[in-house]
């Protein structure tokens, strides 16, 4: 029988072999998404893996000073009535160092080489009275009930403290701050937000560039707050020899008189007026020196322009020096405490 020429098959072979070329390229390509989903699967699961946790309790001695930093994340310290630290830690992408001496506990997150400074939290609990010291980038931070000193430093963040007991410094750049429930002095420094300062014993001293300030329930021999751009408002004791100093560029000041205090008002703005619901006392114009009549002024529906630098007397003079600066706002003086709505 004759055999057909080898080239008549060329073609189906050809076809056969391309054929066969593209199942196998299908198949590498198959298999190249399965490995790549693999790989993306081994992936996740070091990520996974990655987390970092820190726990442990130390037992330490009074007096010690706790350190935490933090350069993202939440910290919250409280306080407990054991003598041990214990801190409860985790970061997705970074590392913990942790140290302790005879004097202090330090706590910091650190950035590791490979990979950015991912979620933190940090929980300490810590003995009463202890010192707190705590630092943050962009994170919030609470200090709660330590009955101790506290120093807060951070970029962008709220920040809340309760229940302290000796000197109490707060900076922030960016963030909400409130602070109650204080034994001792303050000192808050704030570039932008508000300022919240409730039931404190002892002097406070204030500045912000934006934002309003509020002081409630103050007991204090010395007071210093000043303001920007934003409303100041006061609610507090006097004490017979007090000085009371409230300033702001552009925004209104609000002051809560005890119905009893006495002293002296010092007041002046370059454009706003002076409300008041208590009886004052006009005094000698410091400006000029000229004595002016002693009128007893009952200042409820009217105002007294400020314009000029003007001193008066309130509960029939004291030495308590309470002095207001605006340079465009009205100064609001009310008798009695403020009264906050009752919630619905």
């Amino acid at each position: 029988m004759p055999v057909a020429p080898a080239t008549q098959s060329l073609p189906s072979m050809y076809s056969r072999i391309r054929a066969a070329v593209s199942f196998i390229t299908a198949l590498l390509a198959v298999g190249a998404v399965n490995t790549l989903a693999a790989q993306n699967r081994a992936r996740d699961s070091r990520n996974d893996n990655r987390l970092v946790r820190l726990d442990t309790t130390v037992a330490v001695e009074p007096g010690t000073i706790l350190d935490v930093t933090a350069g993202t994340g939440v910290i919250t310290v409280r306080g407990w009535d054991r003598a041990e630290v214990q801190v409860r830690a985790r970061s997705d992408a970074g590392e913990f160092q942790f140290g302790k001496s005879a004097r202090a506990v330090r706590v910091e997150a650190l950035r590791t080489t490979r990979s950015r400074l991912g979620d933190v939290t940090i929980e300490v609990r810590v003995p009463l009275n202890t010192r707190v010291v705590v630092a943050n980038s962009s994170g919030d931070v609470q200090v709660l009930d330590v009955r101790g000193e506290v120093d807060a430093n951070l970029l962008n963040g709220d920040v809340i403290i309760r229940g302290a007991s000796g000197r109490t410094a707060v900076t922030n750049v960016t963030g909400e701050i409130t602070i109650s429930d204080i034994d001792g002095p303050i000192k808050v420094q704030s570039l932008t937000g508000n300022i919240t300062v409730t039931d404190i014993r002892g002097d406070v001293d204030v500045s912000s560039s934006t934002g309003e300030v509020s002081l409630s329930g103050i007991q204090a021999n010395q007071i210093k707050a000043e303001v920007v751009q934003g409303e100041i408002s006061f609610d507090g004791t006097l004490s017979a020899s007090g000085r009371y100093e409230f300033g702001t560029h552009s925004g209104d000041v609000h002051l809560f008189l005890p119905q009893h205090a006495a002293g002296t008002l010092i007041m002046q703005s370059f454009s706003g007026n002076l409300h008041s619901t208590l009886p004052l006392v006009v005094q000698p114009d410091s400006v000029s020196g000229r004595p002016l009549p002693a009128v007893v002024r009952q200042l409820t529906s009217r105002s007294m322009a400020l314009n000029q630098p003007r001193r008066l007397q309130f509960g029939g003079g004291g030495s308590a020096v309470v002095t207001v600066t605006t340079f465009n706002g009205d100064v609001h003086i009310n008798r009695g405490p403020r009264r906050v709505p009752k919630e619905q």
